[in-house]
């Protein structure tokens, strides 16, 4: 992939489809996060709700399926999840706005690697995300460092589903993710 063809397809499209990421992010890692997830999303609700992303100033742990979003079209909920983001001190208060969504994140330890496999999953997917910033920069005329400045801290999370086996959704009406836009 070219920059020129970066910018093209952004101003075309507006979105590009990656494939092939196998060869930068292993299938052996994807295969290691599939497991600790599976591992948590196994244990009880009890321990699974020790890390309940309410009770964490930087929106990371674990979403239970009672958890409503507001979404009007979610008529029903058959999904948990478990959110991470990138790993860094908070900010002290006089520089955060209230609500940081850096900091750090909160593992299991009873999960046998779930940290580890979960940070490393992480670390692929930012290096993937700095290549693209950098084809961009280099598409519009600047170093390909020119970006790296403003993704010192950046905002993305990561965020593990488990979807919940049912039978409740029977309706073509029926939603378990209602429309919605992320940060």
């Amino acid at each position: 992939m070219t920059p020129a063809h970066v910018l093209e397809t952004l101003a075309e499209t507006g979105y590009f489809y990656l494939s092939d990421l196998d060869k930068v992010i292993s299938p052996q890692l994807f295969k290691a996060l599939q497991d600790v997830s599976k591992s948590f999303f196994d244990s009880s609700v009890e321990s699974k709700m020790e890390y309940y992303i309410g009770d964490s100033d930087h929106h990371r742990g674990y979403v239970p399926v009672t958890e409503q979003g507001a979404y009007g079209d979610e008529s029903i909920r058959t999904y948990e999840a478990f959110d991470i983001g990138y790993e860094a001190e908070p900010l002290p208060p006089d520089r955060s706005l209230g609500f940081e969504l850096v900091g750090p994140n909160r593992y299991p330890a009873r999960i046998d690697g779930m940290a580890a496999t979960a940070e490393a999953y992480y670390a692929a997917n930012f290096t993937v995300s700095r290549h693209l910033l950098r084809l961009i920069a280099r598409g519009v005329g600047e170093d390909e460092e020119y970006f790296d400045r403003w993704i010192t801290r950046p905002a993305s999370q990561l965020r593990l589903i488990h979807y919940v086996p049912n039978d409740v959704l029977v309706n073509s009406d029926d939603t378990s993710m209602g429309a919605h836009t992320d940060y």
